[in-house]
């Protein structure tokens, strides 16, 4: 166990000093990209307009009852910005 242990810390070490970003962490993805072609948007996107069944699927209602859901809870559940990033909306419509 402790043979692992360190060789999980060697690793760590090891990728910490080749990394991309010394002594920074990873930079967040710019606002309007991660709106554009953030996994979830694909997903949802894709799913509503190509596979409807596959949206009811995944979300065990239909498109029209999301959008209404959406609609109500919305306002309450809408996160704030901060300094580091723009609150993605509840949805994303």
């Amino acid at each position: 166990m402790r043979r692992i242990h360190e060789n999980g810390a060697q690793n760590f070490h090891f990728l910490a000093q080749n990394s991309d970003y010394p002594n920074q962490t990873r930079p967040w993805l710019a606002d309007e990209k991660r709106r554009l072609y953030g996994r979830y948007t694909i997903l949802m996107e894709e799913l509503r307009v190509e596979d409807p069944k596959s949206f009811f699927n995944y979300l065990r209602m239909e498109p029209a009852m999301f959008d209404e859901l959406v609609q109500r809870v919305g306002p309450r559940i809408e996160k704030l910005n901060t300094n580091m990033r723009k609150a993605l909306p509840p949805g994303l419509n």
